[in-house]
């Protein structure tokens, strides 16, 4: 939608006065182990942050050495383990993602606190697919005390781009490539769900010391900047790069003509170092051009970066798009400061996006189309680009678990992609099928439920966030969503916090909205019940509280319209809109500008 139509939209909207939140607890449904976490104070019930709420963290020292050759990684590492946990814990878990694909991750070496463990011994060490646990037996780790992990490992870079991967023979993205230790927090313990390719991840914030070497004719791209670009970079890429970071126009680091001569760094050993960090990866290749821009607005300055292959002109746009993003997500939504200074986007997937803390990997879009309908190249990579740099705050900034809520962050990215991107989305309509689909609820666990993983966690979800806007306005959403943010924010957010917190700072009891999108079966599908004597009586056959634009054309051929707000369907399944005029009415039409209406057969009324 146009940004003017936005903003005109808003001041149709009539907010419903609701009551005050209260003893939430028995209005939502809880799991077991979400409502101990509420019931024992380490969260609280109106969405705030409890004093007796903990988060562990990690300190990781990597080396690794990367051949491109032969795709492989080899690295050691010191992992210091600090546990806030009001307890004790008698295992260390932590996820081994490459065992996804067929090489996995070979540990050759593992000691935990001076002890060596053969990593076959199960009285010691217990494989669960992509997750280990390290049983400390008559040592357990008590709250306030540290435990360290040395370990050497390998994996094969994998071949076909999926997330990460090789692009082609030497341009590569290394993600989720290091033992992470797993969460351990207040509502389920470990977190030990395999990671299946789809249901995503879930990080603690933890500090990165990093050592990678490589061939010094390629150059890395990671979540952060080198802290020895000096010993790293030839003089005439400091040179650019001090001026990039003195401009908001685009400039070139690495040209087309640099890559005729052939790259040849000064050094072959990058280093980074960064703290409460969600994750660290990186990304290499000998033939890749490079640009960079600096953006700088009330929220600070931020670095940005674009590499990708010279032929690969399309993606040239992608650097303006990023100075764009930040522009949007500080003015428009979330109006909040983005998380990370420095972002990189890096041309290397096959088909769609992936996001990384502090940088993307993407897909250069061209001649795309999506439900058939085509988009221009610079609208297709704006797309694509919003939504991977918004998880820069969902999930990385908020520390969300994909694994289990996936909406809170996909859903959210595709909000944004929809909505403040100012372009056409006609091809949205193709929701619809999915949309009448027997879809379990929002609340269902992702990694539960992968046939529908993409339906819930974008489609729906997103639209969810559309009717909440509508039912509060912007400002008060924007409130609430900067109020949840400035609260959990490098924390581990539950839905109920989410909820809790939007019903905290709005005044307004939304629990009848939250069940309704969250915890129940339903699909947005509105009708025309009827239209007699001036009365026009809307039906809610889906369930979903949407916001529903009733335009009514005249026979004359003008039109008119008003929008409802999500707050009709409160209190009941049906609604009574009186229409008059002194102008004949030919038709009426509802249209649900949140997303697809599952059957649109029934949103026409005409006159006979």
């Amino acid at each position: 939608m146009k940004k003017v139509a936005l903003k005109s939209l808003f001041a149709l909207i009539t907010l419903a006065t609701l009551a005050p939140a209260h003893s939430q607890n028995d209005k939502l449904h809880m799991p077991l182990e979400i409502k101990n976490a509420y019931e024992n104070g380490t969260r609280k019930w109106d969405g705030s942050v409890s004093d007796t709420y903990f988060q562990n963290r990690s300190q990781y020292d990597i080396k690794a050495k990367v051949d491109p050759a032969t795709r492989q990684l080899t690295a050691s590492g010191t992992i210091t383990y600090f546990n806030n946990f009001p307890g004790e814990l008698r295992s260390i878990g932590f996820h081994a993602y490459k065992d996804l694909y067929d090489e996995g991750m070979i540990i050759e070496k593992l000691i935990v606190n001076g002890e060596a463990r053969d990593i076959t011994d199960r009285n010691w060490v217990r494989k669960f697919g992509t997750h280990y646990a390290l049983f400390l037996g008559d040592s357990p780790l008590a709250q306030g005390d540290s435990l360290t992990i040395e370990i050497d490992w390998s994996i094969t870079i994998p071949e076909k781009v999926d997330r990460d991967g090789a692009f082609d023979e030497t341009s590569m993205l290394v993600g989720y490539w290091y033992p992470e230790i797993a969460v351990y927090d207040d509502i389920f313990g470990w977190d030990a769900i395999n990671f299946d390719g789809k249901a995503e991840f879930y990080h603690d914030v933890s500090d990165f010391d990093i050592e990678v070497e490589i061939p010094d004719n390629f150059v890395i791209w990671a979540s952060a900047e080198p802290i020895n670009s000096a010993e790293i970079y030839p003089k005439k890429i400091l040179s650019r790069l001090e001026e990039a970071k003195s401009t908001s126009e685009n400039t070139p680091i690495i040209t087309k003509k640099d890559l005729k001569k052939g790259l040849k760094m000064d050094g072959n050993i990058w280093k980074y170092s960064v703290d409460s960090f969600p994750d660290f990866s990186f990304a290499f290749s000998d033939h890749y051009v490079w640009e960079a821009a600096t953006y700088t607005d009330q929220h600070g300055t931020y670095f940005v970066n674009s590499a990708y292959p010279p032929a690969n002109e399309a993606f040239g746009d992608v650097l303006t798009i990023e100075k764009e993003a930040l522009n949007s997500f500080h003015n428009e939504f979330p109006v909040y400061p983005f998380p990370f200074k420095h972002f990189v986007a890096f041309n290397g997937e096959h088909g769609g996006g992936m996001e990384f803390a502090g940088m993307c990997n993407d897909q250069m879009r061209t001649n795309y189309t999506a439900e058939g309908v085509p988009y221009s190249d610079y609208e297709a990579n704006k797309l694509l680009t919003f939504h991977e740099m918004m998880h820069m705050y969902f999930p990385f900034l908020m520390g969300i678990n994909e694994k289990r809520y996936a909406w809170m962050d996909e859903g959210m990215a595709e909000f944004s992609e929809d909505y403040f991107t100012d372009i056409n989305l006609e091809s949205y309509r193709g929701r619809t099928r999915f949309a009448s689909s027997s879809n379990p609820p929002l609340m269902v666990e992702t990694y539960s439920i992968p046939k529908t993983y993409g339906t819930i966690s974008y489609d729906i979800s997103s639209q969810s966030y559309h009717a909440l806007l509508h039912l509060l306005g912007k400002d008060v959403f924007d409130k609430c969503m900067q109020a949840y943010m400035d609260r959990w924010k490098y924390k581990h957010p539950s839905p109920y916090d989410f909820f809790f917190t939007f019903n905290d700072v709005s005044g307004q009891n939304l629990n009848w909205f939250w069940k309704r999108w969250y915890f129940d079966f339903g699909y947005p599908d509105v009708a025309v019940k009827s239209f007699e004597d001036g009365e026009l009586t809307v039906e809610n056959l889906g369930g979903f509280p949407i916001a529903v634009e009733i335009e009514v054309t005249y026979a004359d051929g003008s039109v008119s319209s008003e929008m409802t707000s999500p707050a009709v369907w409160k209190d009941s399944s049906t609604f009574v809109k009186e229409i008059t005029s002194d102008k004949e009415i030919a038709a009426i039409e509802l249209k649900t500008l949140n997303g697809p209406d599952a059957v649109s057969t029934n949103n026409k009324w005409e006159a006979k």
